[in-house]
């Protein structure tokens, strides 16, 4: 998997938001690396939305 590639695909259909991480569950480790994989995704997929509604993107999670 290329790591400049986010692995979050949204898509917008109307109203209808769906999204899709492909990431393979085996290259996901546990515990709190596993944490921060799951809010870059989320942060990732917020943005995309931010980018499609035209509206600020919301603050980075800490």
């Amino acid at each position: 998997m290329r790591v400049d590639v986010s692995p979050s695909i949204v898509r917008f259909r109307g109203r209808v938001l769906s999204v899709t991480i492909k990431r393979p569950a085996e290259t996901i480790p546990a515990g709190l690396v596993a944490a921060l994989l799951a809010r870059e995704d989320a942060e990732a997929v917020s943005a995309r939305v931010a980018e499609h509604c035209g509206v600020p993107s919301a603050p980075t999670l800490r």
